[in-house]
């Protein structure tokens, strides 16, 4: 099951039809133009400010998605091969979910990023995803070049989105604008990935508080 195409040279390719978009501080996205049958390509960037460990944020990411503001899981195991599996509904009342798969975690190379960072600090948790997202993702974690914090970035490799007569363009900024908190009306507002950052900078100012 462990099988990934990631496709980090389109994401490097700025000769191609990159749509971005900065929601606040903490939030910047872009999605790949494509047909509305074509495969999703598309990223999240977070930027977690006052802390740089990058295994507090890789724990959450293994672990159960409870942190998934709005949402709900089921059917959470972790096997013995060191990956886990859940069932994923981003939001909780609504009928998308999404089944991960997430991977140990690995050393990312540089030339990946081109941020020029120790090595040992760029870390990739590889994601497969099942039900009705179908595709290769990724979380990596690393420092923030530009400040004090880390950088948590998610990337979908070319995911379909498996109901009927909904493309995949739109099930695509559904799914960017739940990550980031965004969702239109009726969809609740602070979803996704804001428990995630709350989690984070609280350990942040934990941290800040004992030192």
């Amino acid at each position: 099951m462990d099988s990934h195409n990631f496709r980090d040279d389109l994401f490097e390719d700025t000769t191609l039809a990159w749509v971005e978009s900065q929601s606040d501080a903490h939030f910047t996205q872009r999605y790949l133009r494509e047909e509305e049958s074509g495969p999703i390509y598309c990223e999240t960037l977070m930027a977690v400010h006052g802390i740089q460990e990058a295994d507090p944020a890789i724990a959450l990411i293994r672990g159960p998605w409870d942190w998934w503001e709005h949402g709900r899981i089921s059917d959470f195991v972790e096997n013995p091969d060191g990956s886990s599996d859940q069932i994923l509904f981003p939001v909780w009342w609504f009928f998308t979910r999404v089944g991960l798969h997430i991977s140990p975690p690995e050393h990312l190379e540089n030339d990946a990023l081109n941020l020029h960072l120790p090595a040992l600090n760029l870390w990739r948790v590889p994601i497969l995803l099942s039900e009705h997202f179908i595709g290769p993702s990724s979380i990596d974690v690393y420092p923030d070049p530009e400040g004090d914090g880390m950088i948590l970035r998610g990337r979908f490799h070319g995911v379909e989105y498996k109901v009927p007569a909904v493309p995949n363009s739109v099930a695509e900024g559904l799914h960017l604008d739940a990550e980031s908190g965004t969702m239109p009306i009726p969809f609740p507002k602070g979803s996704g990935w804001i428990g995630l950052l709350r989690k984070l900078e609280a350990r942040a100012g934990s941290l800040a508080i004992e030192s």
